[in-house]
């Protein structure tokens, strides 16, 4: 991993602009997550994991639902629209794609 490093006689010391020699953010980041994960593997058991990665799914689904809802809900009902009306067509237009 690259280190930080003093600026040299021929960069500007007034401008904080970043050395060749310092790391991207995305580095940084990419380091700090392998640090954690590394951290968790070692202190928590498969069952653990296991949950929450379940319940991270569940509450993606249940997030996706709710999304889809409130559309149905807001947007599709004030385009005069009404549940029993819906179509796959709505959907593939969304997509540029005509079906038929």
């Amino acid at each position: 991993m690259r280190t930080l490093t003093e600026p040299s006689a021929d960069q500007s010391t007034t401008a904080m602009t970043p050395g060749i020699n310092m790391p991207r953010m995305e580095q940084v980041f990419y380091a700090t997550h392998t640090k954690v994960s590394a951290y968790i593997l070692r202190h928590t058991s498969h069952r653990v994991r296991s949950f929450v990665e379940h319940f991270v799914l569940a509450l993606a689904v249940c997030a996706f639902c709710t999304v889809l809802l409130s559309h149905w809900t807001f947007v599709h009902r004030a385009d005069g629209g009404d549940f029993r009306e819906f179509s796959l067509d709505s959907i593939f237009s969304i997509f540029g794609k005509n079906i038929g």
